[in-house]
C-alpha cells in the first residue's frame, strides 16, 4: 500500500487516461488512510474554488442577461405582432382607397365626356373647352358651341 502525506494534484489529462486513473486511485487510498480531505494539502485547491465562486457569479450573471434578453424578445415579438396587424390594417385601407381612386377615375371620365356650360364675358378663346361644350356671354347676351375646335355664335 502506498502511503501518502498529501492529496496528490490531479494531472491535466482526459478521463480515460491510465494516468487518471491512477490519480483517483491514489486519492481514494488517500481519503481511506486519513478519513477525510484537508483542503489546505491540496495543491491548487484555493485557486480552484476561487475559480469556482467566480465562474458561478459569471453564470449567474449570464443567466440574469439570458432571461432579460427573453423578456426584451418577447417584449419585441408583441411589438412586430402589433405591427404586423397594423400593416394588414392599413393594406386592406389601401384597398379600399384604390377602389375608390378607380370608381373616381370613371366618374372623372364619364364627367370629361360630358359637354360643359361656360360663362364667358366674350367670345371663349378657342384653347378652352372641348367639343360639344356652351359658352353663354351673358353680357352680349350670345350663346357659342364648340364646334371642330373653334367657338361657333349660335344666339
Amino acid at each position: 500500500m502506498i502511503s501518502l502525506r498529501r492529496v496528490p494534484p490531479p494531472p491535466y489529462l482526459p478521463r480515460e487516461s491510465p494516468q487518471f486513473n491512477k490519480w483517483l486511485h491514489d486519492l481514494t487510498q488517500f481519503i481511506s488512510a486519513n478519513g477525510g480531505i484537508d483542503n489546505s494539502q491540496i495543491d491548487g485547491f484555493s485557486d480552484l474554488q476561487n475559480s469556482v465562486e467566480h465562474n458561478t457569479t459569471e453564470i449567474h450573471l449570464l443567466q440574469q442577461s439570458v432571461a432579460s434578453l427573453q423578456t426584451s424578445t418577447g417584449a419585441l415579438q408583441q411589438s412586430l405582432a402589433s405591427l404586423q396587424s397594423s400593416v394588414l390594417s392599413l393594406n386592406a385601407s389601401v384597398a379600399t382607397l384604390q377602389t375608390s381612386v378607380a370608381a373616381l377615375q370613371t366618374v372623372v371620365s364619364a364627367l370629361q365626356g360630358n359637354p360643359v356650360v361656360r360663362n364667358p364675358d366674350a367670345v371663349p378663346s378657342s384653347s378652352l373647352g372641348n367639343n360639344g361644350d356652351l359658352a353663354v356671354d351673358a353680357v352680349n347676351h350670345h350663346v357659342y358651341s364648340k364646334r371642330s375646335g373653334a367657338w361657333v355664335l349660335i344666339v
